[in-house]
């Protein structure tokens, strides 16, 4: 991962985190400027967004603020923050605080994809992931669920496929790959292990060829040939060069992080860009026109042969 600050005409900062990947992915973000960001964030309280959203507080908890995009409320066990796309109507986080200055995660955590599939789903302590924790892909794809300790992970995580039947079992300490992994077809029984110490591969029973990922195809000069690095530097700077703030947005204060995702074919061509995670229908649209500036991909390969690679890059919109 790499991470870019932006600045922007109108003093406005994005900041791009640079994730191309095509595993499981979900961002969390805890730092001291992000817990700030979500103090200034819901401040305002305007009540003629009383009736915006419908929904059915639990028992004890209070409405204090509605804003344009949120509802914050008190509740036994502190703060609550609900987060809407509020041109979908739907609920995409909720998330505990343990003070009013809504300054440190602390509690039960829930976030959505806009088509309202779960995300993410566990417990903050003290801002950091912890205990039991299930991630899914969007679209109802596949998930993992796995123990975090103080924001690191710990033990077995699972992976289901989107049948809900067990994919693959990674072990892991302190955050990294750590002993023995299986893998599974779809019909449950084993069809690999291996062996991983601290991240690295040492051992497995049927070697599977590596995939080699998409890179852009102004990148197959790069320097010391390391296409990789040259794509997520180029995607990085056309996004700086190139990415607005709408103006909507930037208006009704809605910032956060926007996952945008697509299909690179064995062709090397661009299919199926889409928004899982927009934050609202402006930001959404400006993540798919300034991806389509990118150009032509060449495409991931396995065993020689051409294959379909999903990429994902999460795009965060942060006011000042």
């Amino acid at each position: 991962m790499t991470q870019l600050t932006l600045t922007l005409p109108r003093n406005i900062f994005l900041l791009l985190l640079g994730c191309l990947s095509g595993m499981l992915m979900v961002m969390s973000c805890t730092s001291p400027e992000k817990a700030m960001a979500d103090k200034k964030a819901y401040e305002e309280n305007d009540a003629s967004y009383k009736k915006k959203f419908d929904v059915a507080f639990d028992q004890g908890e209070q409405p204090i603020r509605y804003g344009y995009h949120y509802i914050v409320s008190t509740v036994p066990e502190g703060y609550r923050v609900r987060i809407f796309q509020p041109d979908k109507k739907m609920l995409t986080e909720v998330k505990t605080y343990g003070s009013p200055n809504l300054t440190l995660l602390h509690g039960p955590f829930k976030s959505f994809w806009d088509d309202g599939s779960i995300r993410a789903q566990g417990l903050y302590a003290y801002g950091r992931k912890q205990g039991m924790w299930v991630e899914s892909e969007p679209g109802r794809g596949k998930s993992t669920s796995g123990m975090y300790s103080s924001e690191r992970k710990e033990g077995e995580w699972i992976q289901l496929d989107t049948n809900g039947l067990i994919e693959s079992l990674y072990n892991w300490q302190d955050d990294q790959l750590q002993g023995k992994f299986f893998l599974y077809d779809s019909n449950g029984q084993k069809i690999n292990e291996g062996l991983y110490r601290k991240d690295t591969l040492v051992s497995e029973l049927y070697p599977q060829p590596a995939i080699s990922k998409p890179y852009l195809k102004t990148c197959q000069e790069a320097m010391n040939g390391n296409v990789n690095t040259c794509t997520e530097s180029t995607l990085s700077s056309t996004i700086h060069t190139n990415l607005k703030y709408p103006s909507i947005a930037h208006e009704r204060k809605i910032e956060g992080t926007a996952m945008l995702q697509w299909d690179v074919m064995p062709d090397g061509t661009v299919s199926n860009i889409r928004v899982p995670q927009g934050l609202c229908d402006e930001i959404e649209k400006e993540c798919i026109r300034v991806f389509k500036l990118t150009g032509r991909w060449v495409p991931a390969y396995q065993a020689g042969k051409p294959i379909k690679y999903t990429m994902s890059l999460p795009i965060t919109f942060r006011l000042p």
